[in-house]
């Protein structure tokens, strides 16, 4: 008996532990989302060349979405009754972070080449392994490792598709350039319209790079589950006990 109670009072401090480096994840990447927030439009009025661009527009709706969307999962996961592994969400903020502070904020998308090929590879693993955990949430079951893996590689591109979509959509709607049709002639200069297929390679890359990081995810997933019988729990997103 006192092995046992010693055995979850270690438990419940790692599950606490692991619950505060959550928690200093979140806060560092929402107070970044606020400084920038803080930021932009003092910035919009001193600076006449990064007013001109209109790239703050962007900025700003990114980082206004990304606010609302860095606490999304976990208010989520108590109504959808499931349980949402730290690290999975640490990755999730860290996407985020990585995407709207440093990609649009920082402007690394335009400042470093291959910025945005890896944002969509670190979001297509993202997706595909929470398409690993749609079977058995839907369905409380395991099934097959073939199927399970074509169901998380199609899950993760058809996301990929729609993000697409909304991003054409919106930059239509908005005059937003998150599509990168348009590229800036100098730093927070006026942004130039691309044309032919260059205007294209923006989205046929993005769509490339999520079906091969997706693919590859799936493939290791298939090899992984008929080899040990499961994924790791750490790694998927599981039907919470409580």
């Amino acid at each position: 008996m006192p092995r046992k109670t010693r055995f979850f009072d270690q438990k419940n401090t790692r599950g606490k532990s692991e619950e505060g480096v959550t928690f200093a994840f979140y806060c560092f990447i929402l107070s970044s989302f606020v400084f920038a927030l803080t930021v932009i439009p003092v910035r919009v009025i001193f600076d006449e060349a990064f007013r001109a661009s209109a790239e703050y527009r962007l900025i700003l709706f990114q980082l206004t979405a990304g606010v609302f969307f860095l606490r999304l999962p976990r208010l989520l996961a108590r109504p959808l009754r499931i349980d949402l592994p730290s690290g999975l969400y640490v990755a999730y903020m860290l996407f985020l972070w990585g995407a709207i502070f440093l990609g649009e904020f920082a402007m690394l998308y335009y400042r470093v080449a291959a910025w945005d090929t890896v944002m969509h590879i670190y979001s297509a693993v993202l997706l595909s392994f929470l398409g690993l955990s749609l079977p058995r949430l839907f369905t409380g079951e395991e099934i097959s490792p073939a199927l399970t893996a074509l169901l998380s590689l199609g899950f993760s591109v058809l996301v990929g598709v729609l993000w697409e979509i909304y991003e054409f959509s919106f930059d239509g709607l908005l005059g937003l350039n998150m599509q990168k049709f348009s590229a800036p002639l100098g730093a927070g200069q006026r942004l130039s319209p691309l044309v032919g297929r260059a205007a294209l390679t923006d989205t046929m890359t993005d769509l490339i790079v999520d079906l091969v990081a997706s693919l590859a995810v799936s493939t290791w997933a298939y090899l992984y589950i008929k080899r040990k019988g499961a994924l790791p729990k750490s790694l998927t997103v599981n039907r919470s006990k409580e």
